[in-house]
């Protein structure tokens, strides 16, 4: 993983975490640049009036979501395990790797997130399948848990010392 500043990772582990709330987590510096993205492409169910816009837009701008396809964003949608995957990985600029053999019976190598979830699974959950073998579950609902653990191990941070008397 190359050095990002941690406020980068901090920003996105706030989206991430906290999206679902009506309170903003981060505040963009550029309304500007981010209007005039919009005009260049905007998502059709995200008005100027949402109040996730510029948030949804910062990112964007930054390379770390796309939408969901056909100039949709889905403000209200559910992230799932395989979406949380990608943004983990273009946010944190993982390394992207394409093995030939899949790590999960539920992520073969022609689903669209394969090199995602591949890239980042010596950070998120595996469940293990009776049958043998390892499960992914892509099309299921991020767990905000997991993320955070996903996100610690990611940075470092489980390495940190903390101060547990302030607690």
């Amino acid at each position: 993983m190359s050095k990002k500043p941690k406020s980068i990772v901090s920003v996105f582990l706030c989206f991430v975490l906290i999206f679902s709330f009506a309170v903003p987590t981060f505040a963009s510096k550029n309304n500007d640049k981010i209007n005039n993205l919009v005009n260049a492409k905007g998502f059709k169910d995200v008005p100027k009036n949402h109040w996730a816009y510029d948030y949804i837009m910062w990112m964007y701008q930054n390379g770390f979501i796309n939408g969901v396809g056909n100039d949709k964003f889905d403000p209200n949608g559910t992230l799932t395990r395989a979406q949380f995957a990608k943004m983990m990985v273009n946010t944190l600029d993982l390394e992207v790797v394409n093995p030939k053999t899949p790590t999960f019976i539920d992520v073969p190598k022609k689903h669209w997130a394969y090199t995602f979830v591949e890239s980042s699974l010596k950070y998120l959950t595996a469940y293990t399948n009776p049958g043998g073998g390892l499960k992914f579950k892509p099309d299921e609902p991020a767990v905000r848990e997991d993320m955070a653990v996903a996100l610690v191990k990611a940075t470092g941070y489980q390495n940190e010392s903390v101060d547990e008397s302030i607690l």
